[in-house]
C-alpha cells in the first residue's frame, strides 16, 4: 500500500509539473526550458508519447544542434521500438560530435535492431574503445561475434557487458544464444531467465529459452515458453515446432501430430515435423504407419543432410513391424531426439 501511495504521489507531482510547463508555454510559446521539461515528462508517461514527439520536434526545428532534445527523442524512439527514427537521431548526434555517448549508444542499438552488421561493428567498436566503462559497446560487439559464429568471442564480450552493467538483459540474451549454440542449454536457459527477470517485457526472449529447455529435455518448460511466445506472435513457426516437439516429449502424441500436420500444411518440407510424425507413430507402436511416414519423409527430402536419420527411422520401423516388438530401442530414440532438438545457428 505504501509503495502504491508513493507512485500515486509521484504521478501527481509529474502531472503538476507538466501543467505548470504548459501554462508557461501559453504565455511564452518559445520557452525552451518549459518545452523541454514537458517533452521529457510526456516521454516517460504511458499514453503521452505522441505529445512528447511533437514537443521534441518543435525543439529540434528551432535548433538542429539541440543535443538534449535529439538524445531525448532517440531514447523515446528506443522505448517505442522505432529503430529507423532512433538511428536517424543518433546520426544527427554523431554528425555534431563523433564521440557523443548518446549518438553511439542509440546508433549501436538501432544497428542491432535493424541487423546492420557493418554499421554495428563500426559503432560498437568505437563505443567500446571510447567508453570502456559502458556496457553497450561490448554488447554490440558480442552481437557481431555471434552472427559471425564466434561463440567464444560472443560469450567473452557479453560477459564483460554483464560485469559492467550488473546485468544488462540484452547481454544476457546474447550470451544465452552463444551458450545454446555451443551445446550448453542449461546455462543458456539460466541466462535467458536472468534477462527476463530484468526485463519482463522482453517477450522475444521466450522463444530462445524454449529452445534451450527443449534441448535440455525440459519439455514442460519448453512447452510453457512456446505457448508464451505464440501469445505474442501467433504465426511464429519455430514456436509451433517447439510446441509440437515438447508435446511429443511429454507423451502427448495426438496433439503433437495435429500440430505437426498444421505446420506441414504451411511448410511441406519441414524436416523436424516429418521426423516427428515418424517418431510419434513409433511411440504409439504403430510401426506400419511409422514406416510409411519415414519412407514418405525420405522421398520428400532426397538431398537432405539429415536423410540418414530419416532412413534410420524407416529401418527401425520396418524391423519393429517384422519382429512385433513393443518398444523402440533406447539408443535409436536417443539419436532421433538428438537430431530433432539439435542446436541451430542463433540469430541476434
Amino acid at each position: 500500500m505504501r509503495a502504491r501511495l508513493k507512485r500515486v504521489a509521484l504521478s501527481s507531482e509529474l502531472q503538476t509539473v507538466e501543467e505548470d510547463a504548459s501554462e508557461i508555454l501559453k504565455q511564452e510559446p518559445g520557452n525552451r526550458t518549459a518545452l523541454f521539461s514537458r517533452a521529457t515528462l510526456r516521454a516517460v508517461s504511458t499514453g503521452q508519447e505522441e505529445g512528447a514527439l511533437k514537443d521534441y520536434a518543435v525543439l529540434i526545428a528551432s535548433n538542429a544542434r539541440d543535443t538534449e532534445a535529439l538524445a531525448g527523442r532517440a531514447w523515446l524512439y528506443s522505448r517505442l521500438g522505432r529503430a529507423a527514427e532512433m538511428g536517424a537521431d543518433a546520426d544527427a548526434l554523431l554528425a555534431l560530435d563523433p564521440s557523443d555517448i548518446d549518438g553511439l549508444r542509440y546508433g549501436t542499438e538501432a544497428a542491432m535492431r535493424s541487423k546492420n552488421l557493418v554499421r554495428l561493428k563500426d559503432l560498437a567498436g568505437k563505443a567500446a574503445m571510447t567508453y570502456p566503462g559502458e556496457p553497450f559497446g561490448f554488447t554490440g560487439m558480442a552481437a557481431v561475434k555471434l552472427e559471425a559464429g564466434d561463440h567464444a568471442g560472443a560469450i567473452a564480450l557479453s560477459s564483460r557487458a554483464i560485469e559492467i552493467s550488473g546485468g544488462e538483459p540484452e547481454a544476457y540474451r546474447l550470451r544465452g544464444l552463444a551458450l545454446l549454440a555451443t551445446g550448453k542449454p542449461d546455462d543458456a536457459s539460466s541466462d535467458f531467465s536472468r534477462a527476463l527477470a530484468a526485463a519482463p517485457d522482453r517477450t522475444d526472449i521466450l522463444l530462445p529459452r524454449a529452445e534451450a529447455f527443449l534441448a535440455a529435455g525440459n519439455n514442460a518448460r519448453a512447452l510453457e515458453d512456446a505457448e508464451g511466445a505464440l501469445k505474442e506472435a501467433p504465426d511464429t513457426l519455430r514456436a509451433r515446432e517447439i510446441r509440437s516437439l515438447a508435446l511429443l516429449g511429454r507423451g502427448m502424441t495426438g496433439p503433437a501430430l495435429a500440430e505437426a500436420a498444421d505446420i506441414l500444411a504451411i511448410t511441406p518440407g519441414n524436416e523436424a515435423m516429418l521426423i516427428l510424425r515418424a517418431e510419434a507413430r513409433m511411440a504409439n507402436r504403430d510401426f506400419e504407419a511409422a514406416a510409411k511416414e519415414a519412407s514418405s519423409a525420405a522421398e520428400k527430402l532426397p538431398n537432405s543432410a539429415k536423410a540418414h536419420a530419416l532412413l534410420a527411422a524407416r529401418s527401425i520401423a520396418h524391423r519393429n513391424l517384422a519382429r512385433r516388438r513393443t518398444r523402440l530401442p533406447r539408443q535409436s530414440r536417443s539419436n532421433l531426439r538428438r537430431w530433432i532438438t539439435g542446436a541451430r545457428k542463433p540469430a541476434f
